[in-house]
């Protein structure tokens, strides 16, 4: 098993750089299946985390309570109403990634018929697995690749392990490989992320309580999906566009917080861009 501690220079082999001559089609075309009329503020965060970190085309998929806010913050974004089944999955067909659970009310059976769409989709891409769809995510006939992005409460349930079996790093691994999870994000002060078929495991120490507040994980998967998308138009490996989203995400929360109590999710989003170009430089 291996283990690499995170630098700026694994950050920086994740990104991609916006070539003299390309359109918004050469950035991804990601959807994000997120929000509920209960918790729709993490549709609006993943949504405006994926439009600030690059990607070509970002779609959220949401309740019809959430689109005038969110065109409202991010015009960028275009909006399906969840109940409309055939835009729904003239989406899903042309997408190249997808986040879904970012803000499910899992008490909706709405959200248990979006998560079997999106795994019988024919197409073939990526999933980000963030918040409710953790609870509802079964592997059974999954094709797409998982990446999953708990922190430690929703991996215990999920998982079943025991906090102090989580500590066990080859405990996650053999959970993850059972649930059909290729990519593990385990959020924590240092995060972990398991590459699962390559048994190596890196860490992640940009963050800080700073970033503990609502909205901080809906961002985080709105940055990894938006960076996927881009990679894999890019030829850049899943795995390194899941370290740089990590990355980014905990030296953006850093940067805000020099001067400030905490890092506000929405002021992290507006910072993405900066931060970006820094890199890349």
């Amino acid at each position: 098993m291996n283990k690499i501690d995170v630098d700026i220079s694994l950050i920086k082999k994740g990104l991609v750089k916006r070539k003299s001559r390309s359109n918004k089609y050469d950035y991804g075309n990601v959807t994000i299946l997120a929000g509920s009329r209960k918790y729709g503020g993490a549709s609006l965060m993943a949504s405006s985390a994926s439009i600030y970190s690059g990607s070509g085309l970002t779609t959220l998929i949401s309740d019809l309570s959430n689109r005038i806010p969110l065109l409202s913050r991010t015009p960028e974004t275009m909006f399906i109403d969840q109940v409309e089944n055939r835009d729904v999955l003239l989406q899903l067909s042309k997408t190249n990634i997808a986040l879904l659970g970012s803000g499910w009310d899992i008490e909706e059976a709405i959200f248990e018929e979006l998560l079997a769409k999106v795994i019988n989709s024919k197409t073939n891409f990526p999933i980000v697995l963030d918040a409710g769809a953790l609870a509802l995510f079964d592997k059974g006939n999954n094709n797409h690749l998982v990446v999953a992005t708990p922190h430690l409460g929703e991996w215990h349930r999920m998982s079943g392990l025991s906090y102090t079996e989580i500590e066990n790093d080859l405990n996650n691994i053999s959970a993850a490989f059972e649930l059909g999870i290729e990519i593990l994000v385990l959020k924590d002060s240092t995060t972990r992320i398991y590459d699962i078929s390559n048994q190596t495991i890196y860490y992640a120490n940009f963050g800080g309580s700073f970033m503990s507040t609502g909205g901080s994980g809906d961002v985080l998967a709105g940055i990894i999906t938006s960076f996927v998308g881009q990679g894999l138009q890019n030829n850049v490996e899943i795995i390194n566009s899941v370290i740089s989203g990590v990355g980014v995400h905990g030296i953006t929360a850093r940067q805000v917080a020099e001067s400030q109590f905490i890092s506000l999710p929405t002021q992290l989003v507006e910072r993405l861009p900066k931060t970006i170009w820094d890199l890349l430089q």
